[in-house]
């Protein structure tokens, strides 16, 4: 185009074919919806160029060279296989991709970046922004970073991923101002997943981590929510900290190391095959839920054990949880029996099909000790 006096450039329903687009230098505004062009868009020279959005538009396998002034960029359902350079865009702060194809191309975000906002985005060549140091808030949803690890900017207060794959793994630990991990969804691979020291709160759901999961080292975790979490065969050891634990259809090979949380209240666990897993639990413990959890009748007895020895009041409730081997009940029933302690209510027999379990008990003691659901 050679027009030098246009300043806005709009084109819907445009099939180009094959032929390249170039804009004139003096556009500022362009807005391309439901346009082919698979020859490619040439606007890296147009200086004056603040803002793009593209939707429903098919670049093909060229490059898409965003101008140095650029100050937004938006793409719904973009094709750009060729990839997306923006690096240079020193004036670009938030950028927002939904339902894009960047390819095989790594996507390098500009320094100055405040916000990214991904959906449905394949990017199997990596993303990278680590030297991203204003950058406080990702957001990626279903979004495919391929084989590539993500590392995070040091400076980043927020991190939202869901259903996201990044076999490569995901590189947090060095945050220093991250509080709050939600990941739902998420495929980290093989990789460790090393949390940074000053987290509050994790919220994993749906993951899968079985390179294991680190956060002995986080002082500060208060509060741990795992939900269909694949742990692999990692020892899961929490912080010594933590105060509210709820764990629901998590997988892991090895046993679930509590007892060195000094501070730990609440548990609970749902939907999740303990069998013959040690449950080293914390002296601190004053409510403990068990619900639809497959356990060993050892694991039982420990429990009970452990009841018998908490020096303060204490809450605990089994729901049909599956105690195996039946040959065991009458040990149980004999423990729970003799108990001197422990008064049990709602003490259901087993049922020789399937072995189910159910009582609530506390220590008599402490019958009206207040009960919290975490």
């Amino acid at each position: 185009m050679h027009c030098t006096q246009l300043k806005t450039l709009t084109l819907k329903n445009t099939n180009l074919r094959e032929h390249r687009l170039v804009l004139p230098d003096n556009i500022i505004d362009v807005d391309l919806d439901n346009v082919i062009m698979t020859g490619g868009l040439s606007i890296r020279h147009c200086t004056k160029l603040q803002r793009v959005s593209l939707k429903a538009t098919n670049i093909g396998e060229h490059e898409l060279v965003l101008p140095d002034n650029i100050t937004n960029i938006s793409m719904f359902d973009a094709t750009i296989t060729g990839g997306l350079s923006m690096k240079h865009c020193t004036k670009l702060r938030n950028v927002l991709l939904i339902e894009a194809n960047l390819g095989e191309h790594q996507l390098v975000l500009p320094d100055n970046i405040n916000y990214i906002d991904m959906q449905h985005v394949t990017l199997t060549g990596g993303l990278s922004m680590k030297h991203c140091t204003k950058l406080q808030t990702v957001t990626l949803n279903w979004t495919n970073l391929g084989e590539h690890e993500l590392v995070l900017p040091d400076n980043i207060t927020h991190i939202d991923l869901k259903d996201a794959t990044m076999i490569g793994g995901l590189s947090m630990k060095h945050c220093t101002k991250l509080e709050h991990v939600e990941l739902n969804g998420t495929n980290l691979g093989k990789h460790e997943l090393i949390l940074p020291d000053n987290v509050i709160h994790i919220d994993l759901k749906d993951a899968t981590m079985i390179g294991g999961l680190s956060m002995k080292h986080c002082t500060k975790l208060q509060r741990v929510k795992l939900n269909g979490i694949n742990h692999g065969e990692h020892e899961l050891i929490l912080p010594d900290n933590v105060i509210h634990i709820g764990l629901r259809k998590v997988t892991f090979t090895k046993g679930l190391l509590l007892c060195n949380c000094k501070t730990l209240q609440h548990l609970t666990l749902r939907n999740m095959k303990l069998e013959d897993k040690s449950l080293d639990l914390s002296i601190s413990i004053t409510n403990l839920t068990v619900k639809k959890v497959a356990m060993s009748a050892r694991s039982v007895l420990e429990l009970l054990e452990f009841l018998e020895n908490v020096p303060h009041g204490v809450t605990c409730e089994l729901v049909e949880c599956t105690v195996e081997p039946f040959s065991e009940h009458k040990l149980i029933a004999q423990q729970m029996k003799t108990s001197r302690t422990i008064q049990f209510q709602n003490l259901s027999h087993f049922d020789k099909s399937v072995s189910k379990m159910n009582f609530k008990c506390w220590k008599k003691d402490q019958f009206n000790v207040a009960q919290k659901k975490l």
